[in-house]
């Protein structure tokens, strides 16, 4: 009888300590809970605030008024790289006559950028002295996107 009441209360007095143990934890900590949530919250607020997308929204390329938007394809180019406006750009250069957008994205791996025509296809350079011959006789007529962006002339 004896060892089942002590069983009784060694299993009892462990309770309360475990109980006393977990009031004292919540009544130290529960504040701190109490100001961490808002915190956090504020953190994740103020941390998806949208970038301002700032491009000349006027500018008339390929004979079509703010072609970010409005060229379909130049459209879908250009909201892969809206937020990052100091790596990335959008330039239009006349070469031969005919208009050439170049796009330059950070993580392509050539400096030299993308070249399209107006109606999307890929300029295509059937050599490395065609390239060189573009780069240096293209004439800049417009930065449509980009800022922070060196680009030769």
């Amino acid at each position: 009888m004896h060892k089942r009441l002590a069983d009784f209360f060694a299993r009892f007095g462990l309770f309360l300590i475990n109980l006393g143990f977990d009031t004292l934890i919540n009544k130290l900590f529960w504040p701190m809970k109490l100001k961490i949530i808002p915190l956090l919250l504020l953190i994740l607020i103020t941390g998806c605030k949208k970038t301002k997308i700032s491009y000349d929204k006027n500018t008339v390329a390929c004979g079509i008024k703010n072609p970010l938007e409005n060229l379909v394809w130049l459209k879908t180019e250009f909201q892969d790289i809206a937020g990052f406006p100091e790596t990335n750009g959008i330039v239009l250069y006349e070469f031969k006559g005919k208009e050439v957008i170049d796009i330059y994205k950070s993580y392509y791996s050539s400096l030299n950028g993308r070249q399209f025509y107006c109606d999307g296809k890929r300029v295509q350079f059937e050599a490395e002295q065609d390239l060189q011959d573009y780069i240096r006789n293209r004439k800049k007529i417009a930065i449509l996107f980009g800022q922070k962006f060196t680009l030769s002339e």
